[in-house]
């Protein structure tokens, strides 16, 4: 007792941010047992993550009813008519043992034909990858991983993203922030998820507070970019988040018909920091990646593995990272480099 009488009457200011942190932490944890706050507001937050196996049981209870219909592509309005040189694309083949199991189950035949067969013009590349055995309920072991869709990519500066919408969550506010791609739009907010974007306060890419359909109201965009699903990790599976993020496409093609989707898969953690959690790791994130994948048809809806950019041996580079979740300042322009030389030119 004396150590801590001393430590607060010595560091009182040191004393107030550790009570305050340990307060604020019991009255979150507090609310999402009890119903009253939703779990997506500090998913990223350690403490938070820690508990996330709660949700698991509310599921059983029918507090979650998730969608586990197999995940179909977005509908094409044309068949592609560009085909690629032989040099465009590397033919890639996984081992025959790459499978999906459970929530994956349904597509698990389409997973491994895709893997198998000869890249083609406008398909997603699968490739073998090695995992560990799920560590929670939120996803399963998935040994394949989804490389971007295969395209005629070219080379592109920053003007061609005038007319492109950026939307997502701190990851694409910190591509607003540091990236250097002045001419986009963006919209994103701190914590978003695909289950309540649509009605969620976002930001715009002069920190100006919008919502999504005002954004997608306000002007007409070529190219709509979009990375969401971190803060989702701990909330359904692959198959049902998919499901959802399905969703939230068709409802930006209804302001924006003509617009061209590129889903940018989740970025990775850092190994330390994915080693470390049963929820939010890269195992995870690569389950949810492959789902997304499955959106794209490589005409209007195309797949992008931004993570090449910045990752190694399955990781963000912890030199990158300031928390093992986000990117240091200096390194997003690494992401942008990968976009300029990633231009879907139609």
């Amino acid at each position: 007792m004396r150590i801590f009488k001393r430590f607060f009457k010595e560091c009182p200011l040191s004393a107030f941010l550790v009570i305050s942190f340990i307060v604020l932490n019991i009255i979150g944890l507090a609310g999402i047992f009890t119903g009253v706050l939703d779990n997506n507001i500090s998913m990223t937050h350690p403490v938070i993550a820690s508990v996330f196996e709660y949700d698991s049981k509310k599921e059983d209870e029918g507090k979650y009813v998730f969608n586990e219909v197999p995940i179909k592509p977005l509908d094409p309005s044309e068949e592609p008519t560009e085909k690629p040189t032989d040099t465009d694309n590397d033919v890639t083949e996984t081992s025959e043992e790459n499978t999906l199991e459970n929530d994956q189950q349904d597509n698990k035949n389409q997973t491994v034909d895709r893997a198998t067969v000869s890249a083609d013009y406008g398909k997603v590349e699968y490739v073998a990858r090695s995992s560990q055995p799920p560590r929670s309920g939120y996803y399963d072991e998935v040994n394949v991983r989804a490389l971007s869709t295969a395209y005629n990519y070219q080379t592109v500066d920053k003007d061609f993203f005038s007319n492109s919408l950026f939307i997502g969550d701190s990851r694409i506010e910190g591509l607003c922030r540091y990236g250097g791609i002045d001419t986009a739009s963006f919209c994103f907010r701190e914590g978003v998820t695909v289950w309540n974007i649509e009605n969620a306060e976002m930001l715009d890419e002069n920190f100006n507070k919008t919502t999504l359909a005002s954004t997608l109201s306000n002007d007409s965009f070529d190219y709509i970019y979009v990375m969401i699903g971190i803060n989702e990790l701990g909330k359904g599976t692959p198959t049902s988040f998919a499901n959802q993020y399905r969703e939230v496409l068709q409802y930006i093609k209804q302001f924006q018909p003509s617009a061209i989707f590129v889903i940018m898969g989740i970025m990775n953690v850092t190994g330390d920091y994915s080693d470390g959690n049963d929820v939010f790791n890269n195992d995870n994130i690569n389950a949810r990646n492959v789902s997304i994948s499955y959106l794209t048809n490589g005409v209007n809806a195309f797949y992008l593995d931004v993570n090449d950019s910045i990752s190694e041996n399955g990781g963000m580079i912890e030199s990158y990272s300031w928390d093992g979740i986000h990117l240091k300042a200096e390194y997003y322009p690494l992401w942008a480099e990968y976009l300029y030389s990633h231009g879907i030119v139609k």
